[in-house]
């Protein structure tokens, strides 16, 4: 078959498509090939395709153009698609710009024997990852590669990667890799890998490269009880976004205002965070992970959840007196933190009494008082008292769980100066 160039306009193309073709065995497909133009300019290119399953063409696995001398050059293509998958082999032959010459080919034929210069690849095996890893196909084939020898991996739609790692296992047998880098579910189609030199072409089958999203819950996990140290939660992991199957389950949570986080694995529907600080928000989500590398999802939902007061502690401490005067008593105790008071809504409370003498024989009286402190506050002056008495004084402290009452203390006031003029 020869196509005349100068009987053409540029960008011509001429093409013959081979019957479809199933690989039983190994066998080459081979074929000569005539470019030729008298004063040395290119009378076109010549490309072959490898169509499997009657699928695009993509990219040509082998091509040469310019002009190779008055001879015909023979080519190999060891196309390795395995039965029960089908192929077809389209050559074609485009005109250039300079319209001169001649391209021809002839003596197509498949023989029953591995090709002699181009390699023949093993099967290739389909590649799953999770979103976001890198994916690696090795390509492993037999035969020698040249150096001038081309390793490319072809996407189905003909997108080519052409950064390759080439180890050779022996003097007739290498594998190549090719890394995808970061890989996403756009990336997910069929790959094939091909070797291209001037003698020839090997092709490999179409593997899948099949890419997982790691999973995620799609609703929050619930909140099924509350205490002071503890919150029991159900899962809730009936639907998720991404792919299983799930092979892990895990709690995430942390304190609402805290940078730390903890993570626990989790073999149940149901479970109970312990040790947890008492009227404390806490958000708590869940990871689900799936096989391979970088299989675990991102945290779902989270549960925003506070655990109960505790009682406190214990009663405050520290009551001493600052100052004392015949009608006042200044007083301060321990500065309240969050591990006493184990709530963030308490009270604290000064109660006092003292007793005074009926006039004329009459009974005593028994003066007895609570007053609320503000917030946070450590001190009290308590004013309007009687002089030279004995106060006695009691902190409280209460949340909502509890109270704690401290032990009463004893203080005298000061006598009354009483002036006298002349």
């Amino acid at each position: 078959m020869l196509v005349n160039s100068s009987q053409h306009a540029v960008g011509h193309r001429a093409q013959l498509l081979l019957q479809t073709l199933s690989e039983n065995d190994t066998h080459c497909v081979q074929f000569s090939y005539f470019l030729y133009s008298r004063d040395g300019h290119s009378p076109g290119a010549l490309r072959a395709y490898v169509r499997v399953n009657g699928g695009p063409l993509g990219s040509p696995v082998w091509n040469t153009s310019g002009s190779h001398a008055k001879q015909w050059h023979q080519v190999e293509l060891a196309v390795s698609t395995f039965w029960p998958n089908e192929y077809q082999v389209l050559i074609e032959a485009t005109v250039s710009r300079e319209r001169r010459g001649y391209i021809a080919i002839d003596d197509i034929m498949v023989l029953n024997y591995p090709c002699y210069k181009a390699p023949h690849f093993s099967r290739l095996g389909d590649e799953e990852v999770n979103a976001g890893q890198n994916a690696t196909f090795q390509c492993v084939a037999a035969g020698r590669a040249s150096e001038a020898e081309k390793f490319l991996l072809e996407r189905h739609n003909g997108d080519i990667l052409t950064t390759a790692s080439v180890k050779h296992l022996s003097h007739r047998r290498f594998v190549v890799s090719f890394q995808l880098d970061s890989v996403q579910r756009t990336d997910q189609d069929l790959y094939r890998c091909v070797t291209q030199s001037p003698r020839g072409s090997g092709v490999s089958n179409f593997a899948e490269l099949v890419v997982k999203v790691p999973p995620s819950p799609i609703a929050p996990p619930q909140l099924l009880r509350a205490g002071s140290t503890y919150l029991i939660i159900q899962l809730n992991t009936n639907s998720i976004l991404g792919d299983g199957p799930i092979i892990r389950k895990e709690i995430e949570y942390r304190a609402s205002q805290s940078p730390w986080s903890e993570v626990h694995g989790v073999n149940m529907v149901t479970y109970k965070l312990w040790h947890l600080d008492p009227d404390t928000e806490y958000h708590i989500s869940v990871l689900l992970t799936r096989p391979g590398e970088g299989g675990t999802g991102p945290p779902g939902p989270p549960l925003v959840s506070r655990t109960k007061c505790a009682e406190p502690m214990r009663p405050l401490r520290g009551l001493t007196a600052t100052d004392i005067q015949s009608r006042q008593l200044s007083l301060q105790w321990e500065n309240l933190a969050f591990n006493l008071t184990r709530c963030h809504t308490y009270s604290v409370s000064l109660c006092y009494r003292y007793t005074t003498a009926g006039g004329g024989g009459g009974h005593n009286t028994t003066v007895r008082e609570c007053l609320a402190v503000e917030h946070n506050a450590s001190r009290f002056t308590l004013r309007d008292l009687p002089p030279y008495h004995g106060i006695y004084v009691r902190l409280s402290l209460a949340n909502p769980e509890g109270k704690k009452e401290g032990r009463e203390v004893t203080f005298q006031t000061e006598e009354d100066i009483i002036k006298v003029t002349s």
